[in-house]
């Protein structure tokens, strides 16, 4: 094997396995948005429910909210962080195929096939998640608020500025004809 494919080889596996571990992690986001969900469940919140207290429970609801909102930004701040790792990733296995002399080859081409997946796939299950993820953010808690107006339309405008944030983040991330 020559100098520089063993280098490139090498470096690539790096990255490969910097992907794989942010792959992991993201997986604890779901175990954070469980968590979240274990809030519902928080005495006080719990408790506003059965003395029909609606200053506690919005509260209670305005927390979970921010938190999940928070929780959903670093999950596309790590996004964006293994799209870059992508984008490099397809520059190692490009001059891999060139050392082998096989540009051609469909090895070695993880990251490029992990592109057109994201786009025909990956981002369809997505949109699907987020939009049951945000229809149970916002019908729950209205739910629970009813009959209080005022505090449902507070929770209604929280849940459309979180959602703004989250989409301007969206954007972001997955800018029209990025990676990924």
């Amino acid at each position: 094997m020559n100098e520089s494919l063993e280098f490139h080889y090498k470096e690539m596996v790096r990255l490969a396995a910097i992907f794989d571990s942010h792959s992991k992690d993201a997986f604890n986001d779901f175990k954070l948005l469980g968590a979240v969900g274990a809030l519902l469940s928080w005495g006080p919140l719990s408790l506003s429910f059965e003395k029909n207290q609606p200053k506690v429970m919005l509260l209670g609801f305005l927390a979970i909210l921010a938190v999940t909102g928070l929780v959903g930004i670093f999950a596309l701040m790590r996004q964006s962080v293994v799209n870059f790792q992508l984008k490099e990733l397809i520059f190692f296995e490009t001059r891999i195929r060139q050392c082998l002399n096989e540009p051609e080859l469909e090895t070695f081409r993880v990251a490029e096939h992990w592109v057109a997946w994201s786009k025909t796939r990956q981002r369809h299950l997505g949109e699907h998640f987020y939009f049951l993820f945000y229809f149970v953010i916002l019908a729950v808690p209205c739910v629970a608020l009813f009959p209080n107006w005022f505090s449902m339309g507070i929770y209604v405008v929280a849940v459309i500025v979180v959602f703004a944030f989250h989409y301007r983040a969206l954007s972001i991330v997955y800018p029209k004809g990025d990676l990924a």
